[in-house]
């Protein structure tokens, strides 16, 4: 399939910002956001190629895990550092 011009700049733009996110920050909330700007721009590229519900119930379940997992790790205590 093609994917029309308007979804395909939406999405590298918005893994383009995604990865600018991550590569730019190390605080886990950020960190979770940069995940999912990134996917996002991944599901918008591939929701074009790929119509199956069974596709994108996988990726709406990834969306769900990444945003739990980044919920985690905000509220995890930090790790005690010995000196």
């Amino acid at each position: 399939g093609v994917v029309p011009a308007p979804a395909a700049w939406g999405g590298a733009l918005l893994i383009s910002l995604g990865v600018a996110h991550l590569g730019m920050t190390a605080r886990p909330m950020r960190v979770a956001l940069g995940l999912l700007t990134l996917l996002a721009g991944f599901e918008t590229v591939y929701a074009f190629l790929e119509g199956s519900i069974l596709v994108t119930a996988l990726l709406a379940g990834i969306n769900l895990g990444l945003a739990l997992v980044g919920a985690y790790f905000i509220h995890a205590p930090e790790p005690e550092v010995e000196t």
